[in-house]
């Protein structure tokens, strides 16, 4: 073997060394940042008992509030999933996550849907993310962004949320997590603060405000904007409206 030869076969290897300690390193490091992330998953699922209990009536009237299960100030009320009105968990489904009930966390129908059309715009122009991609976010206390790399860990977590979690206990935690605008988190306390009655007391139309208020919260903070969030609500619930099911 020439010396030429020898030595483009000893880069050959170095190369192939240098690749192999690559892609254990990078396996390595995904792995910890993986087991990292189901740990914070799990510490902020556990918060959720932290949030206040109300004890409320027939009518959704608050009775009395429980103490908060961790001692100290409640981080917010807590409604359970039994005690909203079916009307609202199908609007919310309807604006954020039509096939919400058919995919394991990840729609891969949506995600290819968005992919084309962030191609064929040349930005991103929607993120495909889930009900259970939300969570993740919400979870994380992590910020609104449509970065590649935070949209592939929300897939990650969300196939981890379906894994652990039902699909009404995804939805309970996402409608009590979620951010309404005017410092309303949690579907309960926006109902009160926005229109001062229970959810079970709204009507249908507010009810489709409600669900449409998560994705932008400032812009269509009820209090300050009650004009923005109407074209949004009528463009995902028009055909409800046309039939009669939603007056808006």
């Amino acid at each position: 073997m020439s010396q030429n030869a020898s030595r483009a076969v000893s880069r050959r290897r170095a190369v192939a060394l240098a690749s192999g300690a690559f892609a254990l390193g990078l396996c390595a490091w995904l792995t910890y940042a993986a087991s990292e992330r189901a740990h914070a998953l799990t510490a902020a699922l556990q918060r959720l008992s932290c949030m206040q209990l109300s004890v409320r009536d027939r009518n959704g009237r608050v009775l009395r509030q429980l103490p908060s299960a961790c001692g100290g100030a409640p981080r917010g009320r807590f409604t359970p999933l039994a005690e909203m009105p079916a009307r609202l968990v199908q609007l919310v489904r309807l604006a954020e996550d039509r096939r919400f009930e058919a995919h394991g966390g990840v729609d891969a129908a949506a995600a290819a849907r968005a992919l084309f059309s962030s191609l064929r715009a040349g930005r991103v122009v929607s993120g495909a993310s889930t009900l259970s991609m939300q969570l993740s976010r919400l979870l994380h206390a992590a910020p609104r962004t449509r970065s590649l790399t935070d949209k592939l860990w929300q897939a990650w977590d969300a196939l981890w949320l379906e894994r652990r979690l039902s699909k009404p206990q995804i939805l309970e935690a996402y409608l009590n997590l979620a951010y309404y605008g005017a410092g309303a988190y949690g579907v309960g306390d926006a109902a009160q603060l926005y229109f001062g009655r229970p959810l079970l007391q709204l009507s249908d139309a507010e009810l489709a405000l409600l669900a449409v208020l998560p994705p932008a919260p400032a812009a269509y903070d009820l209090r300050r904007h009650p004009a923005r969030p109407l074209p949004r609500r009528r463009a995902h619930f028009l055909p409800l409206a046309a039939g009669g099911d939603v007056p808006l």
